[in-house]
């Protein structure tokens, strides 16, 4: 007799506020990143990682709004719209995202100028193929643009509670943090911590451009 098939497994819808609040913490980790390395076009030896942070902030403040509009965290999970910049942002247009104008214009340009990056993972991992991308200061600027878009429309949506009133629950994540001395292992000494101008003083590290 044959089994019957699992039972799908059902998620819990995330609240559009989480994403939104993702996307600016991914933005605040890039923009310090991007800072450290004092330059404005090609940013050296953490190219790649400032642009997958860039992009998933991006990513993030798009769903924010795509949940706001009541498409199913299943759905933004699944493709077309799992990571695909071009996809979500082309489905919050549908559903009224309406960036200003001249902004706009940088969207419809550089969210496609990255999309073949992002389908071969070519900011993740190393690739042999030549890819296109925008620098690194006008996707920074992009993505700024895309979460204070976003923001302003989230503005408002969620009710403030009366004074004394536990806030509604957004649903919630425990993280649960270990350190070597938890499992009896001595701590492995920890690296310093320079900035760029002061590995560059030191000539631990070349000036990329």
């Amino acid at each position: 007799m044959a089994s019957s098939p699992p039972a799908p497994r059902s998620i819990n819808e995330i609240h559009p506020i989480l994403f939104q609040d993702g996307a600016a913490r991914f933005l605040r980790a890039a923009d310090e990143m991007y800072a450290f390395e004092h330059s404005k076009e090609w940013i050296g030896t953490v190219q790649e990682p400032v642009y997958v942070l860039y992009a998933h902030a991006i990513e993030l403040a798009l769903k924010a709004f795509l949940r706001m509009k009541n498409v199913s965290t299943s759905e933004l999970a699944k493709k077309p719209l799992a990571h695909d910049l071009l996809a979500l942002y082309q489905r919050a247009v549908q559903l009224k995202l309406d960036p200003l104008p001249d902004v706009a214009k940088h969207f419809e340009v550089v969210l496609p100028l990255m999309k073949g990056s992002i389908d071969i993972h070519a900011y993740r991992y190393w690739t042999a193929e030549t890819t296109d991308a925008p620098k690194a200061n006008w996707l920074r600027s992009v993505a700024h643009e895309m979460n204070s878009t976003v923001a302003s429309r989230l503005v408002g949506f969620v009710a403030v509670s009366e004074p004394g009133a536990p806030p509604e629950p957004f649903g919630h994540r425990g993280t649960r943090l270990f350190g070597p001395e938890h499992f009896g292992l001595r701590a492995l000494p920890e690296q310093e911590n320079i900035g760029r101008i002061e590995a560059l003083k030191r000539g631990q590290t070349p000036w990329v451009k």
